[in-house]
């Protein structure tokens, strides 16, 4: 009989424990204090992103090739006002080293086919001397990579920039402003600061 009496206090010690510690009720009527409301702002409203990982000239040429791929249009932005640039920098930045290397390269790549042609880096040429570099892309398509690494980035690139830009919140606010149907469910990215 003394163990079971010892074992029930033991038991009861953590009750008392806890009961001595609670905090009294609540009076009816007054209300619970909340931790305060910290508004947020959107990241693209609030400061300007800054490219990281590619170089200031292949940046350069990063921007132009996004404008040239994804202009803009009287309803939709364009890759500028998307902020592709920006994110495809932090993008390649996480990226594959052999992501990494086939960026940079292409990049290098478009300022000295630029300066070759034209005695300009390659965000400084306009449309048609632009086109003269990118001739690599008018080439027919098909289903194996190809061997020339400055066509398989123009090609990659593309299509980067182009998700990019239509995937951002940018492109998706406008379309959706058109048509309630092409809200989507709210999946878009923010650039990262």
């Amino acid at each position: 009989m003394n163990r079971r009496t010892v074992l029930k206090s033991l038991a009861a010690v953590p009750a008392a424990a806890t009961l001595h510690g609670q905090t009294p009720p609540q009076e009816p009527g007054r209300a619970i204090e909340e931790s305060p409301r910290i508004d947020t702002a959107v990241a693209d409203s609030t400061a300007d992103p800054m490219a990281r990982f590619f170089t200031p000239d292949q940046f350069a040429a990063l921007t132009h090739l996004c404008e040239i791929f994804e202009p803009s249009t009287p309803d939709t932005p364009g890759a500028r006002e998307s902020r592709s640039a920006e994110f495809l920098d932090f993008l390649v930045s996480q990226s594959p080293h052999p992501r990494q290397s086939l960026y940079r390269a292409g990049l290098d790549r478009l300022n000295t086919e630029a300066m070759r042609h034209y005695s300009l880096p390659f965000s400084r040429l306009e449309p048609p001397q632009s086109t003269v570099i990118l001739e690599p892309l008018h080439r027919p398509w098909t289903y194996e990579t190809s061997s020339d690494s400055f066509e398989q980035f123009l090609r990659e690139a593309k299509a980067d920039i182009l998700q990019a830009t239509r995937n951002s919140y940018q492109f998706i606010s406008a379309v959706s402003k058109r048509s309630r149907a092409a809200s989507g469910v709210g999946e878009f990215w923010y650039p990262l600061y």
